[in-house]
């Protein structure tokens, strides 16, 4: 059984139970997605699996999701990752949109890496003091 099959039932758990979120996804004309959620094993899980089963290609976040317990969130990674999903980081998938420097959003992607990187955004910041590189020249 697969999310765009499935009847909604009310009090839904999965996203992809929704009609209205259904409707919208197939009105993008997209077939690639990219998804996190509250709960690893059952929020982002279900409708993942159900997405791939119905030939999207499924990109999940993995470290903007987070499970009832590590455990938890390991084995619903795995599943996806099992069933075909794509992992990667939130950083990664950021660079991916960003691409390069030389776009306008650059400054405020960096500030976003510096505030909320970690090691990254760690690096970022020893970088720019290393550098000399003052607001607005990054």
């Amino acid at each position: 059984m697969t999310v765009m099959s499935i009847k909604p039932r009310g009090g839904e758990a999965e996203s992809g139970d929704d009609p209205r979120v259904l409707d919208w996804v197939k009105k993008t004309g997209k077939k690639k997605l990219v998804m996190a959620g509250l709960w690893t094993e059952v929020c982002l899980s279900m409708p993942v699996v159900s997405a791939l089963a119905d030939d999207y290609e499924v990109y999940i976040v993995t470290d903007a999701s987070g499970g009832g317990s590590d455990e938890g969130h390991e084995r619903g990674v795995q599943r996806m990752v099992q069933a075909g999903a794509r992992p990667l980081s939130t950083i990664a998938y950021v660079s991916e949109l960003q691409r390069d420097r030389s776009r306008p959003t650059a400054d405020e992607i960096a500030k976003l890496f510096a505030e909320h990187g970690g090691s990254f955004g760690q690096g970022l910041r020893s970088e720019w003091q290393l550098l000399r590189l003052k607001e607005g020249t990054r």
